[in-house]
């Protein structure tokens, strides 16, 4: 894919509503793998992956699954 490429951000919500980021991955036309232990939390409110892209995505994101 080209320069400019979007990139993931998985990410957890603690039970305070701080949002702790993994490290960015950029993604890649096909299927992409973003895997990251969430460290230890006041509980979690929230697990998500945001998207940034330099110009305007165009695509399907699909969640194939997730572990817990």
């Amino acid at each position: 894919m080209a320069a400019g490429s979007p990139a993931g951000d998985a990410f957890a919500q603690d039970g305070l509503w701080t949002v702790h980021f993994a490290p960015a991955t950029t993604l890649a036309r096909g299927w992409n793998t973003v895997t990251w232990t969430v460290p230890p939390e006041t509980g979690i409110d929230a697990i998500g992956l945001q998207v940034n892209a330099a110009s305007n995505f165009a695509g399907q994101l699909v969640l194939a699954s997730a572990g817990w």
